[in-house]
């Protein structure tokens, strides 16, 4: 995960983008997006790797 959210920074360092991105935030947009564009909680749960649908549920809440 470090890695991960390392080349987070990097790429918003690029793009001059001031806010702190971290592994949530890229996750928790994709999910906001896909429910935008009417992809089923379903999918979008699976896609996430939850093995609860609740989970998808209250993390697309917060």
């Amino acid at each position: 995960m470090h890695h991960y959210n390392a080349g987070l920074k990097r790429m918003a360092k690029l793009c001059d983008i001031e806010e702190k991105l971290i592994s949530y935030v890229s996750r928790h947009s994709f999910a906001t997006h896909a429910l935008l564009k009417n992809v089923p909680l379903t999918a979008i749960s699976s896609m996430l790797g939850h093995s609860k649908f609740n989970t998808t549920q209250k993390y697309l809440k917060s």
